[in-house]
């Protein structure tokens, strides 16, 4: 049991707190808290049965209501957080549901040592690990339960707080996973360097992403709509936050400890970590790539068509994040411009199709219209000039000339 509450702030977005000290997400998380479901979802291509072990706003779970051939099971530690689930635009009876979700209140743990049923994807919500109990839930035993779980051909989906962690405790968490699926992947959840979030996917069996996935498996109009909204609408867009492969999870991971029951390392590693003075979230994103070794798309992929996008793709994305990785929030358009630009342009030179780059320049672009009009031209042209697959530089330029 705990105490828990729902506030909302000046743009009306709503958030959960538990003991007036833990932040669970909330409605300005949206964006992200549903690829925590399409990714796992969309990597498997077709689950019939999903478990979330934690839900707290129940928002992850939710993007599951456009898959209407999957059943879904919520398992929830907190029994006070289930009946405010509507307060956060949740409703699991609504008829937007096909397949209407099965709530429970439970301890995770006991829920996969009791349970007999096996599920193609299993969700392991973004837990705080420096809060009481929560190492237990990244430690060897739990995972092996997880993977007797699982379905011949399921997943699972381990979601990891960057902006909770530090690096060693990562290793920690990276080791016991590995032990337990020694085929994992790692993924970024989303590019934002403000709240990174990880997904170490672990699988039964190792499949690859063929040519035209996401055209093969996704049928859906509705879940169609829904993807273009997370921008997870192209087989480049799915796997263009892949950072890592099992090779190079090892080699970081190195010898650090693993986590059991009667080495609980996270328990007692973690929570040091709220009190002490670290890095930012966005510099210990950008050490963590340095220290991967570079993705090969070939374990992904078949395709070799794929695999070169993609590590064109892959490329941009980090020339992308690195660009943020400097700017304040007190920096004005020029300071920006100056601080991103070259990043940014680089980014859209190296792979075309990674729109979120396109997208920052516009915004630059947009920023810059009423400080400098020239400027402004001379950034449409330019991309334009990089990326003439997309109008969008040209009818701004257009409109603003």
């Amino acid at each position: 049991m705990a105490a828990v509450a729902v506030s909302q702030d000046d743009l009306g977005n709503k958030h959960l707190s538990v003991n007036n000290h833990y932040i669970m997400g909330g409605t300005a998380s949206r964006f992200s808290d549903h690829r925590q479901t399409h990714l796992p979802f969309l990597l498997h291509g077709n689950p019939s049965k999903a478990l979330y072990l934690g839900l707290g706003t129940g928002i992850t779970m939710d993007a599951a209501q456009y898959y209407p051939n999957t059943q879904v099971t919520g398992v929830e530690l907190i029994p006070e957080l289930i009946p405010l689930l509507g307060e956060f635009d949740v409703q699991p009876d609504s008829s937007d549901w096909q397949n209407p979700p099965r709530l429970l209140s439970a301890d995770a743990r006991r829920f996969m040592l009791a349970s007999n049923e096996q599920f193609d994807v299993i969700i392991a919500e973004i837990f705080h690990p420096s809060r009481d109990g929560a190492g237990a839930l990244y430690t060897v035993e739990h995972y092996q339960q997880m993977r007797q779980k699982l379905a011949p051909n399921g997943l699972v989906c381990q979601w990891l707080p960057l902006f909770q962690l530090d690096l060693p405790t990562l290793q920690i968490i990276i080791k016991s996973f590995l032990e337990v699926f020694p085929k994992a992947q790692m993924h970024l959840g989303h590019f934002s360097l403000k709240q990174p979030i990880l997904c170490l996917v672990g699988k039964n069996s190792d499949t690859k992403i063929s040519e035209n996935w996401l055209m093969s498996k996704v049928t859906h109009p509705p879940l169609q709509q829904e993807l273009i909204a997370s921008r997870l609408n192209s087989d480049l867009a799915l796997l263009g936050g892949f950072i890592a492969d099992h090779t190079a999870l090892k080699i970081f991971a190195g010898d650090a400890a693993l986590n059991t029951d009667n080495h609980p390392h996270v328990s007692y590693q973690a929570p040091a970590f709220v009190y002490d003075i670290h890095q930012l979230p966005s510099e210990r994103l950008i050490q963590l790539l340095k220290s991967l070794a570079q993705p090969k798309p070939e374990r992904l992929t078949d395709s070799p068509r794929l695999a070169s996008e993609l590590s064109q793709y892959w490329q941009a994305r980090n020339l992308f994040l690195q660009a943020g990785l400097n700017v304040q929030p007190y920096d004005d358009a020029i300071t920006i411009i100056r601080k991103t630009y070259p990043l940014l342009m680089s980014a859209v030179q190296s792979s075309q199709q990674f729109e979120p780059a396109y997208r920052a320049l516009i915004g630059l672009a947009l920023q810059m219209q009423g400080v400098d009009k020239q400027v402004a031209v001379n950034i449409l042209e330019a991309l334009d000039e990089a990326a003439p697959m997309y109008s969008e530089a040209r009818r701004l330029k257009r409109r603003i000339q």
